[in-house]
């Protein structure tokens, strides 16, 4: 196994690009030091809220697209949850 430092010119991704690809490839003119770093720009970016249980129950009158994105947004805690017959039924998975 061997063991491959990064230059100060590659970033992280860049390296993986160039080890998970080989040289034939297509993406093998993406060296690193060909990347170009672009900073991110500045404004008002903020923290996601925390994610809670009082965002689980499903509301029927979303769309398919919203209650799709909560059921993936809320898969494996706190999961997503809706009243069949008066008993809570959690909802793991969904499809469009």
């Amino acid at each position: 196994m061997s063991m491959h430092l990064l230059s100060p010119q590659q970033t992280v991704n860049a390296f993986l690009l160039l080890t998970v690809f080989p040289a034939k490839s297509p993406f093998a003119s993406h060296k690193a030091d060909k990347i170009k770093h672009v900073p991110q720009p500045q404004g008002d970016f903020g923290y996601a809220v925390m994610i809670d249980k009082s965002m689980c129950s499903i509301d029927w009158n979303k769309t398919a697209f919203e209650i799709h994105n909560q059921i993936r947004g809320l898969q494996s805690w706190p999961v997503a949850i809706t009243k069949i017959n008066g008993k809570n039924v959690k909802i793991h998975k969904s499809a469009l």
